[in-house]
């Protein structure tokens, strides 16, 4: 069985770290690159700074239902909103939802991955589009003309089976809306000004409650089915209890290249 206890016992290094054996079927190749990380809408999006990214494998689309019901069979783990999963995400091939940031923790350490950097997922997100302000060209800033490129407030209503919309540059679905992603940082408003340039990782300071595990602001991204237009921009920055699950909070892996 998974041990929640265990989960945020690990330094930086070893997050970052690539297991040996790892399954990468479903997964992408992003490749190195050094892009402009930020914006200029939102206080925290500043400053805009240049950072280098290594080599890393992402998930094409957010972990499913039935890839954490796999999880929850094999481990005896246990997610205390499990049967409400099924109201906002009613199939198997629907992305997991009602997962804090320890559940999802939890999930990558079992298939041997690890949550994305917030560095990493911004970066995955342009999918190699210099500058972009969201993960597609298609989608601009008026939510008219982009409802059929991504799952936001007021489309679906619920969240979408990965591959419902066209993918980005680097063939990821749903980089923006339908489930916020958990990203492996702790969420720190003036992070930008001190990030360092290559591989940035924020871990920030925390109380521990009486079964160890840490509460904290954790970093999500990507906006939800049940977000407005604006959190669908690549350089937008949400952010979450650690400790809180929503029937719009999601997750997919990364690993990193050996």
């Amino acid at each position: 069985m998974v041990d929640q206890r265990n989960i945020v016992g690990i330094d930086a290094q070893q997050l970052l770290s690539s297991p040996k054996a790892v399954d990468y079927s479903g997964m992408v190749l992003i490749p190195s690159g050094t892009f402009e990380m930020g914006g200029q809408e939102m206080d925290n999006e500043q400053p805009v700074h240049t950072v280098e990214i290594s080599a890393f494998y992402m998930d094409v689309s957010p972990v499913t239902v039935g890839q954490y019901r796999q999880f929850v069979e094999d481990t005896g783990y246990k997610t205390p909103n499990w049967r409400d999963i099924l109201i906002d995400s009613p199939t198997d091939d629907h992305p997991i939802i009602y997962v804090n940031w320890h559940d999802a923790m939890a999930y990558t350490q079992w298939v041997e991955k690890r949550l994305p950097t917030e560095a990493e997922w911004e970066y995955a997100a342009r999918g190699g589009l210099d500058r972009a302000e969201f993960p597609r060209p298609n989608l601009d800033e008026d939510p008219h003309n982009s409802s059929g490129y991504a799952n936001y407030y007021g489309t679906v209503r619920q969240t979408n089976i990965g591959g419902t919309y066209p993918a980005n540059g680097y063939g990821l679905n749903d980089m923006a809306g339908n489930v916020w992603e958990w990203c492996l940082d702790a969420y720190e408003q003036e992070f930008y000004a001190k990030s360092p340039q290559r591989n940035p990782l924020a871990i920030g300071e925390d109380e521990t409650d009486g079964n160890l595990i840490k509460r904290m602001y954790r970093v999500v991204r990507g906006g939800s089915w049940n977000n407005y237009f604006g959190a669908l921009r690549v350089a937008f920055r949400g952010y979450q209890d650690s400790l809180r699950d929503y029937d719009y909070n999601g997750f997919r892996c990364v690993c990193s290249v050996v």
